[in-house]
């Protein structure tokens, strides 16, 4: 494939650029010398300009291949460097390459990891040859975890970094998105038919048939993916179930009613001094769950409950607006036992 390199893309508030010797003291300051924030994204630490700069050194050599694809993320409204994105792993004989991120810990809870992934994404598929790309985070960390759930990416069994060594992925939880932005797989016959049904499109080499609900979930279409569920039962077995209900739990605040019933999905669109909760097909879909097998206590590591307590003050931080998720929280104590 013919590849481009790393081309600056700008955002309502970000430039992703290449990296510049000018970079070294902010990537210091702000996350490369972090032990916490390196270790999320499985990189070691730099402590010092020593070996920061050998590093950034070899990165800025690294531009002269076209196959390397590295940005600096760049607050707009500062001009400080606050993280970067990259194409870690490029895999040129089947136009993939898996995505790697990191936003220093002072200018987390602003959005600025989702903000900039969705521009690479959308940037490599208008600009460069690549038909897939591909993220994982450990499932402990649920920070990357979080963006990854918000972003354009569904979720998929395996990635080429692991299904190259023979591996199954364990702990990890794998990402991907092809230029079409689906990703169905494992699906029956039936499933496929029905699909066609409700106007999706299917693509064969795709990973598990629950991730259709994942990807209506993401579009807030809570009653066409129980529809999807209902008339496919045999499709999602009892062990995918609180897969899709922690999906669920986590997207229940992409869109909002007030408490006159007006749906908000955008920021723009709140006022501050007023509450907002889930919407009724949002909290409707999460009781259909529970009812048909949905395990709370799952994961084991983090079961739904904690999850959205986690997503409730996320929320609360990042927008400054306030929420109440009572509603879905009596559902989850109610199947608590």
């Amino acid at each position: 494939m013919r590849h481009t390199g790393t081309k600056e893309i700008e955002t309502e508030r970000l430039i992703l650029r290449p990296f510049a010797e000018a970079d070294l003291q902010d990537m210091l300051q702000n996350w490369i010398s972090d032990p916490e924030i390196q270790h999320e994204y499985g990189e070691p630490c730099y402590p010092d300009a020593e070996s920061a700069g050998a590093l950034l050194q070899k990165w800025i050599a690294s531009y002269a291949d076209p196959a390397f694809y590295r940005w600096a993320v760049i607050e707009r409204e500062s001009g400080k460097n606050i993280g970067q994105i990259a194409f870690c792993r490029v895999y040129s004989d089947c136009k993939t390459a898996e995505i790697e991120y990191c936003i220093g810990k002072a200018f987390w809870g602003k959005g600025y990891a989702g903000e900039a992934l969705s521009a690479v994404i959308a940037h490599t598929f208008a600009h460069t040859e690549f038909e897939k790309l591909e993220a994982y985070h450990r499932a402990e960390n649920r920070k990357s975890g979080r963006v990854l759930e918000k972003s354009e990416m569904h979720v998929t069994e395996n990635v080429e970094r692991f299904r190259r060594g023979g591996e199954t992925p364990e702990g990890e939880v794998c990402y991907c998105i092809r230029r079409d932005g689906m990703d169905y797989s494992g699906i029956t016959e039936d499933f496929i038919r029905s699909c066609a049904n409700f106007g999706i499109k299917y693509v064969p080499d795709a990973p598990l048939c629950f991730r259709v609900i994942i990807k209506l979930l993401y579009e807030n279409d809570w009653a066409r993916a129980r529809q999807l569920l209902e008339a496919n039962p045999q499709a999602f077995a009892d062990e995918h179930r609180w897969m899709i209900l922690d999906s669920a739990v986590g997207m229940c605040l992409n869109e909002v009613t007030d408490r006159q019933g007006n749906r908000c999905r955008d920021e723009a669109e709140m006022k501050h001094g007023r509450t907002y909760f889930p919407t009724e097909d949002c909290i409707a879909f999460i009781a259909y769950l529970l009812e048909n097998g949905a395990d709370p206590h799952l994961p084991e590591r983090f079961p739904q409950l904690q999850n959205l307590d986690d997503v409730e003050s996320d929320a609360e931080q990042q927008t400054g607006f306030h929420f109440d998720c009572s509603a879905v929280r009596a559902l989850l104590k109610q199947y608590w036992n």
